[in-house]
């Protein structure tokens, strides 16, 4: 309903999304992980500059996602998901978006079509505020228990899966990933906390200590 063209003029939009129609459309092996369908509600809109916005909102109830907690969970659950995508110029090749995933995650993001570029991107587990810093990647995961082996079995299968992309990503990341209890390499840990930083190519820091979990 409603007109795009003029500034300030508004479109919303609701559609039905089939997860399957999705992962064969965009044939992505990271999409393999949902299931079902789920209604998603938007708005277009314009602005003075000829910036576009959008904004979209869905419960993701009737969608699973076969992921390891905390981002898991079947399909009769509500999940709700909040997107904002903005266009920094008028041709939008570059863009800024924002997804946040209720009890799971909030992203950032700054990219550039015409390049092919993520400028910076920063997601955070917890809700603490986090800012996106020029050519970083930033990661802050924080989590009661976190089971990093199922994780990395995903994050690999993905990997091999996965067609070659010319993305590029920020020279420079960091990450720091603190959890109650934690799976890795076999052992159960408690009070566990890692980091690291990649300053520039091939410039590795890390840190990672931990308490071995008492055996039961």
């Amino acid at each position: 309903e409603g007109a795009l063209g003029q500034a300030h003029e508004r479109l919303d939009i609701e559609a039905r999304i089939d997860t399957r129609a999705l992962s064969e459309f965009y044939a992505h092996p990271a999409l393999q992980a949902l299931s079902g369908d789920f209604v998603i509600q938007a708005e277009l809109s314009i602005d003075e500059q000829e910036h576009v916005h959008l904004q979209a909102h869905s419960s993701l109830a009737g969608m699973g996602i076969d992921l390891p907690a905390p981002a898991g969970k079947k399909e009769d659950l509500a999940r709700p998901l909040t997107i904002q995508w903005q266009s920094m110029d008028a041709d939008a090749q570059h863009n800024y978006l924002f997804m946040e995933m209720a009890d799971v995650a909030t992203v950032k993001a700054v990219f550039n079509v015409t390049d092919a570029s993520i400028e910076s991107l920063a997601l955070t587990t917890n809700d603490e505020p986090i800012e996106l810093e020029p050519e970083l990647l930033w990661a802050d995961i924080h989590r009661d228990h976190l089971d990093l082996d199922a994780w990395w079995d995903w994050y690999e299968k993905v990997i091999d899966q996965s067609p070659e992309s010319d993305w590029q990503w920020p020279a420079q990341s960091k990450l720091r990933i603190k959890a109650d209890q934690v799976q890795v390499l076999g052992f159960g840990l408690q009070y566990f906390t890692y980091t690291h930083q990649l300053a520039a190519p091939g410039r590795w820091r890390a840190h990672g200590p931990g308490t071995r979990a008492p055996p039961r």
